[in-house]
């Protein structure tokens, strides 16, 4: 459910992205903003797509001078990133990267 879950976010997430840019509605906002948050606190491997996804679309929008969807796209890259740095910052996650190490590959597996 881990991976599985949050990649299934993840493309519901780059669904209702898709969505805003092609016809934008106010609605989609807070859903994106949700969503990203939620990314946030979640798996890094989905955190780490969205992040690069959302940055390209976003250089793609200022690139294409649309400043409605770029500053909301900028915002939603913004708050990935954030929520990237508050889980790495996190006690549990300094103490489960500490304890990783120290496993031996027979263990792990």
């Amino acid at each position: 459910m881990y991976y599985t879950g949050y990649f299934t976010v993840t493309l519901y997430f780059l669904g209702i992205i898709c969505r805003y840019i092609v016809k934008p509605k106010r609605i989609y906002i807070p859903i994106i903003v949700l969503l990203s948050v939620f990314l946030g606190g979640g798996n890094y491997v989905s955190l780490l797509h969205g992040i690069l996804i959302i940055t390209g679309i976003t250089a793609i929008l200022i690139w294409q001078k649309c400043k409605g969807k770029s500053r909301v796209m900028g915002s939603i890259t913004i708050i990935l990133v954030i929520c990237l740095m508050i889980s790495a910052l996190t006690p549990g996650n300094q103490v489960r990267q500490s304890g990783i190490w120290n496993i031996p590959a027979h263990m792990a597996i």
